[in-house]
């Protein structure tokens, strides 16, 4: 009986000693990259249908699109898994949901629109490197509207 009761003992003791191992093996969810968050102001939500906003790599590769209903002047939008590099985002808010900027005869956009650093372009869209910044980390940026 003494005999089945250390066999128990000890059974229960290299259950326990195994638990802890697992334990200890369990590999823990690393961050895969950082976030992003853009602040959008200057909206005109009486009128707007959707906002589209692009961000893209150094490269001008397309990483990561989103579209979100116009509900305020003021919106927040935000990508996530953006390893250190450097970005540019770029918006527009369409008005008549028709899913493309519109622009006038001459070629100048008649609807919302908005590029990081909020670059602008004379008599053209800005330059792709006036739009880069830097992710190091956690990062948050503004964009003000133009129309």
């Amino acid at each position: 009986m003494k005999k089945i009761f250390i066999i128990f003992l000890f059974a229960v003791a290299t259950q326990a000693i195994a638990q802890e191992q697992k334990q200890v093996l369990v590999p823990t969810t690393l961050p895969t990259g950082f976030q992003l968050n853009i602040q959008v102001k200057g909206l005109r939500a009486e009128k707007g249908f959707m906002l589209y906003v692009q961000i893209q790599d150094e490269a001008q590769k397309v990483l990561q699109r989103t579209r979100l209903p116009v509900i305020t002047t003021e919106m927040k939008v935000s990508f996530e898994k953006l390893p250190k590099g450097k970005y540019a985002v770029s918006l527009f808010q369409d008005e008549n949901g028709n899913k493309k900027i519109d622009s006038n005869f001459i070629g100048i956009p008649t609807e919302g629109w908005g590029y990081s650093n909020d670059a602008r372009g004379n008599m053209s869209a800005p330059t792709f490197s006036d739009q880069l910044f830097e992710i190091s980390g956690n990062k948050i940026i503004t964009i003000n509207v133009a129309y």
